[in-house]
C-alpha cells in the first residue's frame, strides 16, 4: 500500500503523522505551508475541497480526509501496530476523546486563531478572540483533568501501551494553548504528560521533522 500524507507544521496532522512515524509505517510526507496559504492551491483543492490537512492519498488515487477517518483507517490496515487497543469498550472510550478533541476543543483554538473565518471587523474579532481564549482555557483545564484521572488509574498516557492518536491530539492542543498566550504554569500537569509523549519514539521523530520539538523543551 503507498501512502501520501499531506501535512502541516504544527497543524492536527500532527496525529496522523505521529502514528505513521511510531508504527514504522512507509508513507510519503507531503508539506502544505498553511503560513504560505497552499491549502488554498487549485492542486491541493482538487485532494481536499476544504483547504484543510491533513490528507491522506492511498495509492496515488483515494483521497481520505480528517484526522478521525484517517486514524481509524490506519487503525483497520495495520492492526499489528495496536493503533488503538482490542478490546471494543476501550477503543471506543478513545475514539470518544478523540472526537471530542476534533469537534470541540480544536474549533474553539479556530476561533481564536483564525478569527476572520468567523466575524467581520476588528472589534468583533477581537471580542470573538478574548471570548474563544477563555472558553479553550476551560478546555485545556478539562484535558488536564482527564490526564489527572487516568494517572490515578496507574495509566501514563490514555492509550494502554505507548502513547497513540488521543495523546497526540492531547499535545497539539496543549501547544495551541501556548499559542493563545495560556501559560503553561496553569496546568502543570498536563503539560509535563505531553513532554512526555513528546520523548516517546515516533512522536519525537514527527515532531523533529515538523521542526517543533523545541516546543516542549
Amino acid at each position: 500500500m503507498k501512502l501520501d500524507l499531506y501535512y502541516s507544521p504544527g497543524a492536527c496532522s500532527l496525529v496522523p503523522h505521529a502514528i505513521l512515524q511510531s508504527a514504522e509505517i512507509p508513507c510519503n510526507l507531503k508539506l502544505v505551508s498553511l503560513r504560505n496559504h497552499e491549502q488554498n492551491s487549485p492542486e491541493f483543492k482538487q485532494l481536499n475541497p476544504n483547504g484543510q490537512v491533513p490528507v491522506l492519498v492511498i495509492n496515488s488515487s483515494d483521497v481520505l480526509t480528517q484526522v478521525v477517518a484517517i486514524t481509524l483507517f490506519l487503525d483497520h490496515h495495520f492492526p499489528n501496530a495496536q493503533i488503538f487497543p482490542n478490546d471494543i469498550w476501550k477503543k471506543a472510550k478513545l475514539v470518544e476523546l478523540l472526537v471530542w478533541f476534533n469537534n470541540t476543543c480544536h474549533p474553539t483554538f479556530t476561533r481564536y486563531y483564525r478569527p476572520e473565518k468567523f466575524v467581520d471587523g476588528d472589534a468583533q474579532k477581537t471580542d470573538l478572540k478574548a471570548k474563544a481564549r477563555q472558553d479553550y482555557q476551560q478546555l485545556i483545564v478539562q484535558i488536564e483533568n482527564k490526564v489527572q484521572i487516568n494517572q490515578a488509574n496507574g495509566q501514563v498516557f490514555f492509550h494502554p501501551y505507548k502513547p497513540g492518536p488521543v495523546d497526540f491530539y492531547a499535545l497539539t492542543l496543549t501547544r495551541w494553548a501556548t499559542m493563545a498566550k495560556i501559560p503553561t504554569t496553569e496546568f502543570p500537569v498536563l503539560w509535563e504528560y505531553v513532554r512526555q509523549v513528546a520523548t516517546a519514539p515516533g512522536c519525537y521523530q514527527a515532531l523533529e521533522k515538523e521542526g517543533i520539538l523545541d516546543s516542549f523543551k
